[in-house]
């Protein structure tokens, strides 16, 4: 396939990363191999990062000896002198996973916003290519990014069709907004991929003594209301929740150091451990099932 590549502003119908370098405005070369895209990984490097193409290889040198297991393949690429080379390039998965193990620090700024717009795209990461059921562009109806106000009133909208309170879809919109930081702050702390299924099972193992498919199962949810089963918790199911998760960020990033996988999931255990007892009592006083919100019924 041809050489291509992409500077500013992409197609509606372009693939999430090359959606990032037009938001973000640098170049992204990529070559098309058995109906599977390519990205240049020092061209990702450098975009995300703002550094130069000697840091990004650096970058890339230190990534490829920590645990970080990508696919990948030399591809052509001009550089500046107008010469062609080859260079390493890797499919989407293998750029949101860079992206999720380079740390931010004051020389990356546009780094953090980087990893919180692929964070909340993340749900959609493995069928953006084929848009999938609609993923693609269910992908930017969700994120909506360029009008975030009009996001947020869709989202407000949606649950109000619902018949959701007010006060729950408050809870509910300030959750979305703690879970991103959270999952970027693990992804900043910790020294290879951090285990966010392994984290959040361990929370709610503790708050709810289920991990996510046993709510699943209690809740009666479908497949589909399971990819977004926080949406049928209680109020105060979402608060504890909050609670843990925002404890468990301060926790995280005034540890002062890089913490492994299980040193992560150990820190939200420990926070949901602490809130989980609060929480209960309350669920208790006023006569409600946690996870549902439903009356229980006096015996």
């Amino acid at each position: 396939m041809p050489n291509r590549e992409i500077v500013s502003k992409s197609s509606d119908n372009a693939p999430l990363p090359m959606i990032v370098a037009g938001k973000w405005d640098f170049k992204l070369n990529f070559h098309v191999v058995d109906g599977e895209h390519f990205y240049a990984v020092e061209d990702w490097i450098v975009g995300i990062t703002g550094s130069t193409v000697r840091k990004a290889q650096i970058a890339w040198d230190n990534l490829q000896k920590r645990d970080v297991v990508l696919k990948t393949t030399s591809q052509s690429c001009i550089g500046p002198d107008g010469k062609t080379y080859h260079k390493p390039h890797t499919n989407d998965h293998g750029l949101y996973l860079i992206a999720q193990n380079l740390r931010v620090t004051k020389t990356r700024p546009a780094l953090r916003e980087i990893k919180e717009y692929l964070a909340k795209a993340g749900v959609f990461a493995d069928n953006l290519r084929t848009n999938k059921d609609g993923a693609r562009d269910n992908l930017r109806r969700e994120l909506n990014l360029e009008n975030p106000a009009a996001a947020a009133e869709d989202a407000v909208s949606g649950y109000r069709k619902k018949r959701c309170g007010d006060e729950w879809i408050n809870t509910r919109l300030k959750g979305v907004g703690n879970r991103l930081i959270f999952s970027n702050t693990m992804a900043d702390t910790c020294n290879t991929r951090p285990d966010f299924a392994g984290a959040t099972n361990a929370g709610y193992k503790e708050m709810f003594d289920m991990v996510k498919a046993e709510i699943v199962n209690c809740l009666g949810l479908t497949k589909a209301q399971a990819r977004k089963f926080r949406d049928h918790l209680s109020q105060l199911a979402l608060q504890g929740i909050s609670l843990y998760e925002v404890a468990a960020t301060q926790k995280m990033r005034e540890s002062g150091r890089i913490l492994t996988r299980k040193e992560q999931v150990q820190i939200v255990r420990n926070c949901a451990e602490m809130v989980a007892p609060s929480i209960h009592n309350l669920a208790q006083y006023l006569g409600i099932d946690l996870v549902s919100g439903k009356k229980r019924i006096a015996v």
